[in-house]
């Protein structure tokens, strides 16, 4: 196999690969075999056609056509491998001559990951801003588990409802004294000031008893989803069924001793509290640091995203999308053929995010390449451990998945991104400084120090939320 390989601009490159008549005489074969099941030749059975009169019959430039379709990719795979060339998104690939000799000639013209040029990875300054819990962060916490202690107590026929108060009532809704599609419902649990409902019902609710029957007159948002709704004003006839309320523990050493074992006091459980909360600041804050380094270092090297490479991996994250929504039944795919949805403004919103992962892999492969970066056997061990853990499987199960192939190859290369942007991370400058807990925020993207996703590792499907089966 004859192949030329010339760069151009943009990280593409073109190869000009020959096919020797050698290398094409068994595809050859087997396309004259194919077409011989097709091709109708008075005399002959169809499959049964000897391959000098199917040439005859349709012409040799027929049959090389057909022996393409298997003979240029495997080709093209060989002489990428071969070559070393690393494709980063799917080639074109053009047929350009048969030749006398019946050899075949082929261009590929293929996006290869891009050359970066690192800037600053190594001493990086960055803050780290470490939250110190106050003595109402600490009252907070309490009161949370206060609320998981809590006594849910129904009360009298002629209490009246109150802020905070979980109510069960049936109710039905109308619209110009029409009802309409999902506004029914029977003892429907409502906690009163939640918000789960439309704005201003919950507030009518109170002072309203067991038994009432009342009518309740709100209005739907101008952008509710729901468009037959949207701006519409309705009327909820509703019925109290029952009302309880909260009744929360006493704060004391008895309290302290039915949520924990190891504790006896208020006071003790306060400095534990305590202790948890600056172990939960400490780890935002290294996480922070963690991620701002790692972005700086993108940010210091000077590198060029190919299109094609942004554009395949809008497909994976649309792809992953599809298969996260399947699971909860939705039909992502009828959804953007529908006529409602711009399938181009939703792969744009995606582009943005694409881009920025791909700079940062680029980045994290430049650096591994730049610091001669491998992996050890604990290293392995412990990241089949990890995984083991995450998909809730035996890790002899874990450890047989990975073993070999194109997973085992990702899982590797995975576990050397991370080492490299820990390198970044266990080398910059931090700053420590302890601030007001308002004053830090965790920063959305985790850094691949953190949590390296593998390929191939199925990852679950977004939940959705349901509190108090909330009204739509």
């Amino acid at each position: 196999m004859d192949v030329k390989i010339e760069k151009q601009e943009n990280s593409q490159v073109l190869m000009e690969i020959k096919i020797s008549a050698e290398e094409i005489a068994p595809h050859f074969d087997a396309a004259a075999k194919e077409l011989s099941k097709k091709v109708n030749i008075p005399g002959f059975r169809q499959g049964k056609i000897p391959k000098s009169v199917l040439v005859n019959y349709i012409g040799e430039a027929a049959i090389f056509e057909e022996a393409a379709k298997n003979a240029v990719p495997e080709a093209y795979l060989k002489a990428i491998a071969e070559y070393d060339v690393d494709v980063v998104a799917k080639p074109e690939l053009e047929v350009t001559d048969f030749g006398e000799d019946k050899s075949m000639s082929f261009k590929a013209t293929v996006t290869v990951k891009p050359d970066v040029e690192l800037g600053q990875y190594k001493g990086i300054p960055v803050e780290k801003c470490v939250a110190l819990p106050t003595e109402e962060d600490i009252d907070a916490e309490i009161e949370k588990a206060r609320d998981r202690l809590a006594k849910m107590i129904e009360q009298q026929d002629d209490y009246a409802i109150a802020k905070d108060d979980i109510v069960m009532f049936d109710f039905e809704g109308f619209i110009d004294g029409v009802p309409f599609e999902g506004g029914k419902a029977e003892n429907y649990a409502l906690t009163i000031g939640s918000g789960n409902f439309i704005e201003g019902f919950e507030d009518q609710l109170l002072g309203f008893k067991k038994g009432d029957k009342k009518d309740v007159e709100v209005g739907f948002p101008a952008d509710y989803r729901v468009e037959a709704l949207a701006g519409k004003p309705a009327l909820f006839k509703v019925k109290i069924n029952s009302v309880r309320k909260k009744e929360l523990p006493d704060l004391n050493d008895e309290f302290v001793k039915d949520i924990s074992e190891e504790l006896d006091t208020l006071e003790q459980l306060r400095e534990k509290v305590r202790n948890d909360l600056k172990a939960a600041a400490e780890k935002v804050a290294s996480d922070n640091v963690s991620i701002e380094a790692l972005g700086k270092a993108v940010e210091n090297a000077k590198l060029e995203v190919p299109k094609a490479m942004i554009e395949q991996r809008v497909d994976q994250m649309l792809e992953e999308l599809a298969r996260q929504m399947q699971e909860q039944g939705v039909d992502l795919q009828g959804i953007l053929a529908s006529s409602d949805f711009d399938t181009e403004s939703i792969r744009e919103q995606y582009r943005s995010q694409a881009e920025s992962d791909i700079r940062q892999e680029l980045v994290l492969d430049a650096v591994i390449k730049a610091e001669n970066i491998d992996i050890t056997e604990a290293e392995i061990e412990e990241g089949l451990a990890n995984i083991a853990t995450r998909m809730q499987q035996p890790i002899d199960v874990v450890r047989n998945a990975f073993s070999g192939g194109e997973m085992q190859a990702n899982f590797y290369y995975q576990l050397k991104m991370t080492k490299a942007a820990d390198l970044i991370f266990d080398n910059a400058l931090v700053e420590e400084k302890f601030v007001a807990a308002e004053a830090v925020k965790p920063k959305t993207k985790k850094a691949p120090a953190k949590k390296a996703a593998v390929e191939g590792e199925k990852k679950p499907a977004p939940k959705t939320t349901n509190k108090e089966n909330k009204a739509e």
